[in-house]
């Protein structure tokens, strides 16, 4: 029995090792594909590190975090000091992504006793697809440096804890909703379940208490509980209800079957659970695939009445349970043909539909992951990556040529993180006076730097790329009263040596304004500038 565990033991620990070593090999071949709002969290968790203030700027108490548990884990790794995060972050990524792998797998396992063969191979497929779908689903959080996979981690720690019987799985729900705050829903749910059934006292105290400490923590540092950034995207990017709902959703065709799936194996798992029953004697474990095919759901439907943005690296939060729901879910013993059929032609739709997007990408992925150079990573993301390096070394250019000036740009991420100063946030997350100004009223790109908002701050620096700066520069009292330097949006080949055009949604140049007579020295800041090279 004991070499039995002990083998089966190290069978586990070398597959998990093997796969973390290699998560971590494709995350740091791709580490320039790090995006802005990354390094959102880095600044704030440096600032959180070094004050004891989670602030974006110091003194000012605007929540700008969405990810409690994610600052706090950057700011006690140490992950903020710099360039160390490009080196440090891969490795946190990976293991975060090999966790959730295996969890889904142990999931599966349990789930699908009885229902499906418990020997040899056949008994590894469905867990197997699980735990790769998961990792397919999660490589653009992964790759992103956000926090998305840390959030899987825990809510699927949470289902796994409550398969097995351990009520302390509220805890790891407790944690997992303050790492994204989309399950705070899921966890007021759980522990009013909990209350009524009086078994799990303890751990419903346990996790009310870590949320409640949090709570505390925020409140007591922002004078609120929940993050700007709700507010702020949503009368940024001005979406309707439609566009908010359609985001969910594959464009097109494919689009109209994703969405017939997944309301079709809805309603066919609101039948089985209502009417449906096991054996007596054999566990039914049908609750947590579609508990978790419903949260999908729910995350869905509640950005869509909140009109909220829903950018790639977030959707595995919608996407796994969806997953898993899909894959895991079998209908009663007692379930009619009709009901059976109808199940699995709507899940093997759904997962299609899934699976479609992360497959293809992993695939286009494969190309710089097998090169590794800057140019096949920008031809990766449409030089999404090579944009934030260059906000980055700006950042760093300005803070060594004036690091007491007052920076705005509607893009704060990395060049807040290379500038140390001031950074006034034209888009509203991190400057809630920037709101007023949004969205632009001159027809400009959603998201760019306001006039309005120029004129009432004149900063002594605003940077931004061509399309976000329309307003500043149609502005002939503004452009009187800033000096600009371009900086071209082009990248040398590390093969050919020539230079590729880099520019990000059409803009040609980073721009550079400094104000005249401002607290910055004109020349220096373009001295300075002239000397990046990229």
């Amino acid at each position: 029995m004991n070499r039995a565990f002990d083998r089966a033991a190290g069978i586990w620990f070398g597959l998990s090792t093997g796969l973390f070593l290699a998560l971590f090999w494709i995350l740091h071949r791709v580490r320039l594909l790090i995006y802005d709002d990354a390094f959102i969290h880095l600044r704030i968790a440096r600032n959180l590190a070094l004050s004891g203030r989670a602030f974006w700027n110091p003194g000012e108490r605007v929540m700008a975090t969405s990810s409690p548990v994610w600052t706090v884990l950057l700011a006690v790794s140490g992950v903020w000091r710099h360039r160390a995060c490009l080196s440090m972050l891969p490795i946190i990524e990976a293991l975060l992504v090999a966790w959730c792998a295996t969890l889904a797998f142990r999931i599966a396992l349990v789930v699908l006793r009885g229902s499906w063969p418990d020997r040899g191979l056949a008994r590894h497929v469905f867990p197997t697809l699980a735990g790769g779908g998961t990792i397919l689903l999660l490589m653009s959080s992964a790759y992103a440096q956000m926090e998305s996979p840390l959030a899987i981690g825990l809510l699927l720690a949470a289902a796994y804890s409550f398969l097995r019987g351990s009520r302390w799985g509220l805890v790891w729900l407790s944690f997992a909703a303050l790492t994204r705050l989309e399950m705070l829903p899921l966890l007021a749910l759980a522990l009013v379940f909990a209350a009524g059934v009086r078994k799990v006292v303890d751990a419903s105290i346990a996790a009310a208490t870590v949320v409640a400490v949090f709570a505390g923590f925020l409140f007591w540092q922002f004078g609120v509980v929940l993050p700007n950034s709700m507010h702020a995207k949503s009368i940024g990017y001005g979406l309707s209800h439609s566009d908010a709902f359609g985001q969910f959703f594959p464009p097109r065709l494919t689009g109209h079957f994703f969405l017939c799936g997944l309301l079709g194996f809805f309603l066919c798992v609101l039948i089985d659970c209502s009417f449906g029953t096991r054996p007596a004697g054999e566990k039914d474990f049908r609750w947590l695939p579609a508990i978790s095919f419903s949260w999908g759901m729910i995350v869905i439907l509640e950005y869509t009445v909140e009109s909220a943005m829903m950018f790639d690296w977030y959707l595995p939060l919608i996407y796994v349970p969806l997953l898993l729901g899909l894959l895991l879910y079998r209908p009663a013993g007692n379930a009619s043909l009709w009901l059976r059929g109808t199940l699995l032609s709507t899940a093997i739709l759904g997962l299609t539909t899934i699976m479609i997007h992360p497959v293809k990408s992993f695939a286009r992925l494969l190309v710089p992951i097998v090169r590794g150079t800057p140019e096949a990573v920008g031809q990766f993301d449409g030089f999404a990556g090579f944009r934030v390096h260059q906000y980055f070394e700006v950042g760093a250019t300005l803070h060594a040529t004036c690091p007491s000036g007052r920076v705005m740009s509607p893009e704060i991420g990395a060049l807040g993180f290379g500038f140390e100063g001031h950074v006034d946030d034209a888009f509203g997350i991190a400057s809630p006076l920037a709101l007023a100004f949004q969205p632009l009223r001159s027809g400009a790109a959603s998201g760019g730097v306001p006039a309005g908002y120029v004129h009432a701050l004149h900063p002594d620096v605003i940077v931004s790329y061509d399309f976000l700066a329309t307003e500043v520069t149609n502005d002939a009292e503004l452009m009187k009263e800033y000096r600009l330097t371009g900086i071209t949006s082009a990248m040398h080949s590390s093969t050919t040596g020539r230079q590729i055009e880099a520019g990000w949604m059409g803009s040609r140049h980073l721009n550079v304004f400094v104000l005249r007579g401002g607290r910055c020295d004109t020349g220096a800041v373009a001295s300075g500038l002239g000397n990046l090279r990229f």
